[in-house]
């Protein structure tokens, strides 16, 4: 198992936290799902507002939350693999806004933000 460090954690919230800010959406992290029985899931970041009712998760190492993976998705969590950007690398609001669009909005239709889909480099 990839053993990830606390650095590396940190790197999802810097490189995406001013595009979130821009952006005007929640972004959580690093913290701990609590799935009940004693059971928690660390993760890198949470995007409640996207996603599965309870939120999209981002972690680096699948290992991480393999073994509860089942337990996640029951609870109304959605994730998603992959390592963060080398270190002074930041994502665009443009490129955060088309991921976040991607997930699908879980909250109120009346506070979803007006970029949702504006952004779409699909053809």
């Amino acid at each position: 198992m990839n053993q990830q460090s606390d650095a590396d954690m940190w790197r999802h919230i810097d490189s995406w936290g001013p595009a979130a800010e821009a952006l005007g959406v929640e972004m959580i992290g690093p913290t701990e799902v609590d799935l009940g029985d004693g059971i928690s899931v660390k993760v890198d970041v949470m995007f409640p507002q996207f996603g599965p009712k309870k939120g999209m998760l981002i972690v680096e190492d699948y290992g991480s939350l393999e073994r509860h993976r089942h337990d996640l998705l029951a609870a109304g969590y959605g994730y998603s693999v992959f390592s963060p950007p080398p270190s002074g690398t930041y994502y665009s609001a443009e490129d955060l806004a088309e991921m976040l669009t991607d997930w699908t909005w879980n909250g109120k239709p009346q506070d979803q933000p007006k970029w949702i889909g504006t952004y779409s480099t699909r053809e």
